[in-house]
């Protein structure tokens, strides 16, 4: 994917791939969630809440976490 947003919240489809039952074309543009990833109450418990000791004890997976740097 091409990344054409300062925030990175958008992406383009390079390389077509099928995901969940959709189909995803080259050329294709993405919203991506940042919000709703890194607010998932099922990867992270008090999920608004701000506690980054969480981090010490448990390395985020590749799809937890989306770091807004």
């Amino acid at each position: 994917m091409m990344r054409r947003s300062s925030l990175r919240s958008a992406a383009g489809v390079t390389t077509p791939f099928d995901f969940l039952g959709h189909h995803f074309a080259a050329g294709d543009w993405l919203l991506l969630d940042f919000y709703g990833t890194n607010h998932d109450s099922r990867t992270w418990s008090e999920p608004d809440a701000f506690r980054p000791e969480r981090f010490l004890k448990r390395q985020p997976g590749p799809f937890d976490l989306v770091p807004l740097v």
